[in-house]
């Protein structure tokens, strides 16, 4: 699908997808020994890619497609082949236990496999108070706020509740360029007359309110919230006095006008019944174009990114389907540059279209750059085909996936001038093994990998930390047990950051920040006195916890420091000194405090 945003307006204008719905399974809802069967109204294949907020992989995500369900895998992967959907809109939805639903809303491409991108967003508790009382949150995201009147509150039942709230909320910028993942659905919504309409947002907010034991909570009727929506300042000027407000349908897969909300100063005010995404948007009339990516050989041009920026500054995008289609929707009436993206983010590609008020398929667009794609097959260490495993690509710094499929691997891209070498890295997650970053030389257009060997190097990982004697561990799968370097927000010197996350409804994780290794081997002096380690709510503490080193010469030993892709291992054995904040009080003391870990090497996730 096309995601548009507008730089004047700085907008997701609307995202695109195809209108093929393929009726591959067509039924009548029928009762039969009074059962009800299922309308299935299509059927399509779909795959995409599950991350965080700092880009990270959810494993584990439940993954649902029409009446077909599946778990993300460890690179937080789906697939689905031929999904059965039984609603008029092909949608996605996503849920994990600490972030908000995620979604993603989709026309089926006939014969193609349709892919998705989405972000979740953590679910933290921004305030508690007493129902009784009511309260004002301040959004996450600082975007505003969201007023509660006093004795508010009812349970699913419809009982009055009266104990303590805790609401999780997120504001979700129109301007930031990770929304269109970020966003549930896409940017079309159901006016109050019935009609499907194109959305300009001016902001977001994702609201979720529960009772202490995470029960989800109802606003009583004649007691609505009010909220406050920032509008991002580039887009200020632009905004409307007065905007429809709408809510994210989990139903339909498609937004829902309800109610209003009135600009006051930099913000929309407004007020709600209810509890989903709420969207500040303008309509607006859209009409749908396609086309069909090709090299100079006629070969589709796959997984690539496609991008259409308007006059007034918009800008429309989507990745190509298996057989080189993006199809979608753009503003009626506006003047276009399409623009075809190579690895490097620069257009490989760009020709004037438009403007189009009527359906229009733009036909072959033709690169005189071909791809490249690069193939081969992966083995286990008993030298038999990887079933389940994957291969990592590294392109100028950038890292792709390619699934192994009965042991065959194919990876599909648009180089970039000056781009020669690749690194590819097999895993096996059957069996845990990888092999080594091997260099292939990106000479032709169809490139022999070879055999590749998902063997030779664990792909286990841990992260254990004791603090007097109590064990805390990241080993389960909810964790991300991932390391990175990044600059230090202390001293601005580099350091080493090795995190082990996941979030309940209050946030859980470990962490330990080092400072930059020596020659990347051996071990870490304490420089700056900057070593710290620490936990948040584990084992049912609410606490934060850091850990300052006593002596400068205690160090943390490196017996494993990898390039991206493969693994960092370290250890630590000692006494620090422990500062602790809960229940209001801060205190230190002196603990003994046993870290090691294992994590794998990735990319700054921030």
């Amino acid at each position: 699908m096309f995601l548009t945003k507008t730089k004047s307006i700085a907008i997701l204008l609307f995202l695109f997808v195809c209108c093929s719905i393929i009726y591959s399974c067509q039924k009548d809802l029928s009762v039969e020994n009074g059962v009800k069967e299922i309308t299935v109204l299509s059927s399509t294949s779909v795959e995409g890619r599950v991350t965080d907020e700092t880009g990270l992989p959810v494993y584990s995500a439940t993954v649902k497609a029409g009446i077909n369900t599946t778990q993300t895998d460890k690179n937080g992967i789906f697939k689905f082949s031929n999904a059965s959907f039984t609603t008029s809109e092909n949608f996605v939805t996503v849920s994990k236990t600490g972030f908000f639903k995620g979604s993603r809303t989709f026309f089926a491409r006939e014969n193609s496999n349709n892919f998705v991108r989405i972000q979740l967003l953590r679910k933290t508790i921004s305030a508690r108070f007493n129902a009784t009382a009511g309260g004002d949150v301040d959004t996450r995201g600082n975007g505003g706020s969201v007023h509660f009147e006093p004795n508010s509150f009812v349970t699913n039942s419809g009982a009055v509740y009266s104990g303590t709230v805790l609401v999780s909320t997120h504001y979700l910028n129109p301007t930031d360029a990770d929304i269109s993942d970020q966003m549930p659905g896409d940017l079309r919504g159901t006016s109050t007359t019935g009609a499907t309409v194109g959305l300009k947002s001016y902001g977001m907010m994702a609201v979720e309110i529960t009772d202490d034991a995470g029960q989800k909570l109802q606003i009583k009727n004649g007691l609505p919230a009010t909220l406050t929506v920032n509008i991002p300042a580039s887009i200020l000027a632009t905004a409307p006095t007065t905007i429809p407000l709408w809510y994210f349908n989990d139903s339909t897969g498609l937004w829902k006008q309800e109610g209003s909300a009135v600009k006051t100063g930099d913000s929309y005010i407004g007020t709600v019944n209810h509890f989903s995404f709420w969207n500040c948007d303008d309509p607006y009339e859209y009409v749908k174009i396609k086309a069909h990516i090709v090299n100079n050989a006629g070969l589709p041009v796959v997984s690539t990114k496609v991008q259409i920026n308007a006059a007034n500054g918009a800008y429309a995008y989507d990745y190509t389907d298996n057989n080189g289609y993006v199809d979608g929707f753009v503003p009626k009436n506006q003047v276009l540059v399409l623009q075809v993206i190579n690895t490097c983010g620069q257009p490989a590609y760009s020709a004037n279209i438009g403007p189009f008020n009527v359906l229009t398929d733009l036909g072959n667009i033709t690169l005189t750059q071909n791809t490249t794609t690069i193939y081969g097959t992966a083995v286990s260490c008993t030298n038999t085909a990887v079933t389940d495993g994957y291969v990592q690509v590294t392109l100028n710094g950038s890292i792709g996936f390619a699934g192994i499929i009965n042991g065959n691997f194919s990876y599909t891209f648009l180089n970039c001038n000056g781009n020669t070498t690749a690194q590819l890295l097999a895993v096996d997650n059957a069996t845990l093994k990888q092999g080594n970053n091997i260099t292939v030389n990106l000479a032709g257009n169809n490139i022999n990998a070879g055999v590749l060997t998902a063997c030779g190097v664990s792909a286990n990982t841990f992260f254990n930390l004791t603090i007097n004697g109590t064990l805390v561990s990241g080993n389960t799968p909810e964790y991300s047990r991932h390391g990175w370097r990044d600059t230090s927000y202390i001293d601005s010197a580099k350091c080493d950051y090795y995190y082990a996350a996941y979030d309940t409804s209050v946030m859980k994780y470990l962490y330990a920040a080092l400072h930059l290794p020596v020659n990347q081997v051996f071990s870490v002096p304490s420089n700056f006195g900057f070593t710290s380690m620490g936990y948040s709510g584990i084992n049912g503490i609410t606490e934060e916890v850091s850990m300052e080193p006593l002596t400068p010469n205690q160090t943390v030993t490196f017996t494993e420091y990898g390039l991206q892709g493969q693994f960092i291992t370290g250890n630590f054995n000692g006494q620090l000194l422990r500062e602790r904040y809960t229940n209001g009080q801060y205190f230190t003391d002196t603990v003994n405090a046993v870290l090691n870990f294992r994590v794998r090497h990735v990319s700054p996730p921030f």
